[in-house]
């Protein structure tokens, strides 16, 4: 947040030379903070005697909401953004109140002299002369007063020396950013047993006993997780249909439509003729999925088939047939079956189902409880994670080289920050870890395979930009630690006073 108020400070005086002006050494030392002509108003930010105005945030607000339009151009919605940008604006009147506060308590000024010289500078015209009638104009449309203006000319100036002042005390030495670039570059390639506990391998489900058991003894924990899981048991509107399908491309030729035409007719006369409507489909339909099952489709929902198939299949009654429906496969002749409307599956109707889930996830748990302690045993005794999976009948997968990354993915494994860590910390010593890791719904467990690091050349042509990316992180860690402490000492005084209750009030109609 600091480094947005150095970016608005160099926004402002941007704003300035945009109004290439005049002499403004008339106007140093005019009135104070917070001071106003207009009638007497509540403080939205206080901190001592400076205080802003609601007019004062709609100045910074307009700022704000212009960099979002220039950012996101037609994306950018002024309604949706409206909050956002009140509590950013807000935040950073806050800010600079209380940066100015601070370098003034830490003794630090601004004098006329250098306010004098800021104005100068940033009114300076290609020809070197001022407009003082262009100062006054953009300080009373900015500002309200000219005194307002002078203040916050100096308060740019003092908490640009406070910034100054808390950069002072932050340093990163060469060595530091050698070890960044050596970690930030170091790679490692390691081996995993993720064995899982939802699913028990196939052949050893829970058996029937189990089932009965669970359905039986627990019968509240069944309800819950059916409860849990009710979208899982709606069942949507579906219908059961046939069809008898002659292929032709959306591009074929005439003639290639109407014999396919003509085949698709002479089907539709035979089973309207009486014939069965599996036989024909048998012989005439070029479904390969269905050809041999006598055209049968089973049951299936809408948005499944495309949507003159599914529109044809859905508005026939059971045991109807169709006319010739053409679709982007070619010609069809639908019968339906049955049709089923939506339903929700009741707790009797899947208690059984239910319960064998639970009963196998139970069987999947503890197998691969008693998997990881064998392997675990198995490494503390110097095997390593490869053999003992080996001996244990389950794959150890191996990873590419992955790098740090804060979310710690892994490819077939997902997010593992854990792992990882352990991986780029495991000594080459003893590279089969006798720890398990929880990822997810898996017990995890690793063997480093190879590690590697940048080479001297690569860490020697990077060192002098890491350093400067570290020095700049750290400057903006002393920053923000510096304005946690100034906001709350203030609060706790009573001398930073904030009041947002006007921006909430109802628009007046």
């Amino acid at each position: 947040m600091l480094e947005m108020l150095r970016r608005t400070h160099r926004y402002f005086i941007g704003a300035i030379v945009l109004l290439i002006g005049g002499v403004f050494v008339f106007y140093l030392g005019i009135g104070g903070p917070g001071s106003s002509s207009g009638p007497e108003q509540s403080a939205i930010v206080q901190v001592g005697d400076r205080r802003y105005f609601l007019g004062d945030l709609q100045r910074v607000r307009e700022d704000q909401e212009q960099r979002l339009r220039e950012s996101l151009g037609a994306a950018f919605d002024s309604q949706a953004a409206g909050q956002y940008l009140d509590q950013l604006s807000a935040d950073q009147l806050i800010q600079r109140a209380v940066l100015a506060s601070e370098a003034e308590r830490v003794g630090l000024r601004a004098s006329d002299e250098e306010v004098k010289a800021l104005v100068q500078r940033a009114f300076q015209g290609p020809d070197g002369g001022y407009d003082g009638e262009a100062v006054r104009d953009f300080a009373m449309r900015r500002f309200g007063s000219e005194s307002r203006f002078v203040q916050e000319v100096r308060d740019d100036i003092l908490f640009s020396k406070l910034l100054e002042l808390i950069d002072s005390g932050a340093a990163v030495s060469e060595v530091e950013a050698r070890d960044s670039i050596r970690t930030r570059l170091e790679e490692v390639r390691f081996g995993f047993v993720a064995l899982d506990q939802t699913r028990p391998p196939v052949g050893v489900q829970a058996d029937e006993a189990a089932i009965e058991k669970v359905l039986k003894e627990e019968n509240e924990r069944v309800r819950r997780s059916y409860d849990e899981q009710a979208a899982r048991f709606h069942v949507p509107e579906r219908v059961h249909a046939r069809h008898v399908l002659v292929q032709v491309g959306k591009d074929a030729s005439e003639e290639e439509v109407q014999t396919a035409r003509a085949r698709i007719d002479a089907a539709l006369a035979r089973i309207q003729g009486g014939e069965d409507f599996a036989v024909v489909a048998k012989e005439v339909s070029e479904d390969p999925g269905s050809k041999d099952q006598g055209g049968d489709l089973g049951f299936f929902p809408r948005g499944q088939m495309v949507a003159a198939f599914e529109d044809a299949a859905f508005a026939l009654e059971p045991g109807k047939t169709s006319e010739v429906v053409r679709s982007d496969f070619g010609f069809h002749v639908i019968r339906t079956e049955a049709h089923e409307a939506a339903k929700d599956q009741t707790f009797d109707e899947v208690a059984r189902q239910v319960a064998e889930d639970l009963a196998n996830a139970d069987r999947a748990r503890a197998l691969a409880r008693e998997t990881s302690d064998r392997l675990v045993a198995a490494v503390r005794g110097g095997e390593s994670l490869e053999d003992a999976a080996r001996e244990a009948g389950v794959e150890m997968k191996t990873t590419e080289w992955l790098r740090r990354r804060r979310d710690g993915y892994v490819p077939a494994l997902g997010a593992a920050p854990d792992v990882v860590t352990a991986a780029f910390a495991a000594s080459t010593e003893e590279p089969s870890l006798d720890r398990v890791f929880d990822v997810g719904e898996k017990l995890v467990m690793i063997q480093v395979l190879e590690r590697r690091g940048p080479s001297g050349e690569e860490i020697a042509r990077e060192v002098a930009a890491e350093r400067a990316k570290l020095l700049e992180a750290r400057k903006g860690e002393l920053r923000g630690e510096w304005l946690r402490e100034a906001r709350a000492r203030l609060a706790k005084e009573g001398r930073l006073l904030v009041d947002l209750s006007t921006l909430q009030e109802p628009a007046q109609g």
